[in-house]
């Protein structure tokens, strides 16, 4: 059954994912931070929130193996799933330049009307306080890592400014499978060989995006299922391949739940 997230008489549970990327160059050594956030206690959508910081969990521990990155996992869910835990966390990485940082976030979001930025504030529902996206980015970007993809599966509708408490920003799956030599190249392909800057979100402004808790979210799902696909091509893979087939991938999942399910998502990809 799908639930949704009821907060203030406003009903949603939504989606986006926001990527960064800058220079890259395979040395060796390098460090994956992987920060993942997860409100797990929600009563609606935690068990899909679970679901989805342990499939991402498992996909780059994969993508850990296959390029050769060191790994360093920082996975905070449940009761210690708060703000100032988090930005804590963020503060304390020790990020070398040649290193890349994976912050992904399951929880619910909102933005407010005077909002201009078109992603979300995220939602911390263990204390009612809410982080700007933007505020987490450049908390990271500040730390100059190689590459950097911040992943928030969360909402972007409309609440009314004095709701929530927000911190603003300062500026404003997984079996065993029989791995081909391709796949590898592929990995390190994405992982190592791009620069530039990557933004998307599962849903427009304004709008709701979709998860089923037993399953999990639509974006991270279509996000995962997505990059699988593209690797496991013989031909080089590139970014702009896994995030095309979202939309596709989304309304896949919508079909099942009639037409008053809809969810578009949004990209901006500028690699060089």
């Amino acid at each position: 059954m799908l639930n949704r997230f009821k907060q203030t008489g406003i009903t949603f549970f939504c989606t986006l994912v926001l990527g960064l990327c800058s220079a890259i160059t395979p040395l060796d050594a390098a460090t994956l931070h992987a920060v993942l956030v997860g409100d797990t206690n929600d009563q609606a959508l935690g068990k899909a929130m679970k679901i989805n910081i342990d499939n991402m969990h498992q996909e780059l521990s994969r993508a850990a193996d296959l390029t050769g990155l060191e790994l360093n996992v920082v996975m905070t869910y449940g009761k210690s799933a708060k703000p100032q835990q988090v930005i804590k966390q963020i503060e304390q990485l020790e990020v070398n330049p040649d290193d890349v940082v994976i912050a992904f976030f399951s929880m619910h979001g909102y933005r407010t009307h005077d909002k201009s930025s078109q992603w979300p504030n995220l939602f911390f529902g263990e204390d009612y306080t809410g982080v700007e996206l933007d505020y987490i980015v450049n908390s990271i970007r500040e730390k100059n890592p190689r590459l950097l993809i911040a992943l928030a599966d969360s909402c972007n509708v409309y609440v009314n400014g004095g709701q929530i408490k927000t911190l603003d920003s300062p500026s404003a799956l997984g079996a065993q499978y029989f791995m081909k030599s391709y796949e590898k190249q592929n990995y390190k392909k994405l992982f190592l060989d791009s620069s530039g800057v990557i933004i998307a979100s599962g849903s427009l402004p304004g709008t709701s995006a979709w998860g089923v808790n037993n399953v999990g979210s639509f974006m991270t799902m279509g996000l995962l299922e997505s990059l699988q696909e593209v690797v496991k091509r013989k031909s080089n893979a590139a970014w702009e391949d896994v995030f095309s087939q979202l939309e596709v991938r989304v309304g896949t999942y919508m079909k099942s739940y009639g037409s008053k399910i809809i969810q578009t998502p949004q990209y901006v990809i500028d690699l060089h």
